[in-house]
């Protein structure tokens, strides 16, 4: 059975609010339910919090703004805290406690709880309105996924990018966007990343607490956004860390240092000899060893540098 178009399927919601079907007889995952069935598709979920868990590349609201959004995306609402089924505590993703769909820019033009007409590009059935209704990206929507029953199109980079998946040119290796709750092999792959970079996370393939602050840490060495969510930019400083410390070669800029010393210390710790002490010493420093010389590894380096001129 061939899945429905997130152009079908939007253009389905948006006859509902024309209709004005009430929350009552479709609540705001039923509408969506019904409008995927209406359009020939299959979706059975018990909540908005199981679609969220159930989309791909559930992502900030602000992501699959930059990437781009695509009709018929899920929208959610996260809320810090609340009532939510307990089965969903443990994966540190929160509570999603409001789905609605993407539409299009201006795709309908509703009225506001005040009764002002404004143009809207969201679609959702809305508890305080009584109805299914229209509604705009700025009223609280925080996140956005892709439907696994519906296509989004069949060859469209966009979609892929903004539901997380990426590309490394040099290995042809698809990689996907990661956050805390995130499990599997993908996740194993990062935090032994990691830990080549001295982080001492467990290997489990969860993307807990520890892994999250990791990666926060990695971000903010290597000048990226610090948003603990592991993208297209983190993945590629990864790989970059990973190509270093693989590599036969090592070097090392060092600032605060004359010339001459310098040269005396690359010397001594030629190619892969650099790295292994380094590595070695900046564990037992509480270092990172990530082949830069900052400020931890700058100011030992300055003391080493003066004692060996006295």
């Amino acid at each position: 059975m061939a899945k429905p178009t997130g152009a079908q399927v939007a253009a389905q919601a948006l006859q509902y609010a024309q209709e004005m079907r009430s929350y009552q007889e479709m609540d705001c995952q039923a509408m969506i339910e019904a409008a995927v069935r209406a359009c020939g598709g299959k979706m059975d979920y018990t909540g908005s919090n199981a679609m969220a868990r159930a989309v791909t590349g559930l992502m900030p609201l602000s992501e699959a703004k930059k990437a781009g959004l695509q009709v018929g995306m899920a929208l959610f609402i996260h809320e810090d805290g609340g009532s939510y089924p307990a089965k969903y505590h443990a994966d540190g993703l929160g509570n999603f406690s409001h789905v609605g769909l993407y539409a299009g820019e201006n795709a309908l033009t509703d009225v506001d709880k005040k009764g002002r007409e404004r143009a809207c590009n969201v679609v959702h059935s809305s508890a305080s309105m009584g109805r299914v209704a229209g509604s705009t990206l700025a009223n609280g929507w925080t996140h956005a996924g892709y439907f696994k029953e519906i296509d989004y199109g069949t060859g469209d980079t966009s979609a892929e990018a903004a539901a997380g998946e990426q590309q490394t040119q040099e290995t042809g290796t698809k990689r996907i966007t990661l956050r805390r709750g995130s499990k599997g092999a993908e996740v194993r792959a990062l935090q032994e990343m990691l830990n080549a970079l001295a982080y001492g996370l467990d290997a489990d393939g969860i993307f807990g607490k520890a892994t999250e602050a990791a990666v926060r840490d990695f971000q903010k060495i290597n000048g990226l956004s610090v948003d603990g969510i592991v993208g297209a930019q983190t993945w590629a400083a990864l790989e970059g860390a990973k190509d270093s410390t693989d590599s036969d070669t090592y070097t090392v800029t060092i600032r605060g240092l004359d010339a001459a010393t310098a040269a005396y210390l690359l010397e001594c710790y030629p190619g892969a000899a650099v790295r292994r002490a380094d590595g070695d010493e900046r564990r037992r420093a509480g270092e990172h060893a990530d082949g830069r010389m900052g400020s931890h590894s700058r100011g030992r380096s300055d003391r080493a540098a003066e004692a060996g001129r006295r």
